[in-house]
């Protein structure tokens, strides 16, 4: 979980494997099986990633049953919007401030 409010310079590759790892240990990030394929076009050999399992998002559905069905995500989730998820959380950026902006 985050600990540093600030990213200190050279760790951010570090600080995404800990929160993965830390998101996935406590269920907050949920693994996508998927599939590998070659899919050729026009003679070039394309790498494509095909969804696999799709039990856990039928086994949720199942499980709402009455509840009403399963909520379109696009509509609750903001991704460019002010992040508040601290299992997600790296740590925050920010620029050094230049005081030789004088004048300008």
């Amino acid at each position: 979980m985050l600990t540093d409010p600030c990213l200190e310079p050279g760790t951010l590759w570090r600080r995404i494997l800990e929160q993965t790892r830390h998101a996935l240990g406590c269920g907050a990030l949920q693994p996508i099986e998927t599939e590998q394929r070659i899919v050729e076009d026009g003679g070039v050999g394309f790498l494509v990633r095909v969804v696999s399992n799709l039990a856990r998002k039928d086994r949720y559905r199942k499980e709402q049953g009455d509840k009403g069905r399963v909520p379109d995500f696009r509509l609750t989730h903001r991704p460019l919007g002010p992040m508040n998820l601290p299992d997600f959380s790296i740590g925050s950026i920010s620029l050094p401030s230049s005081s030789s902006e004088e004048g300008v």
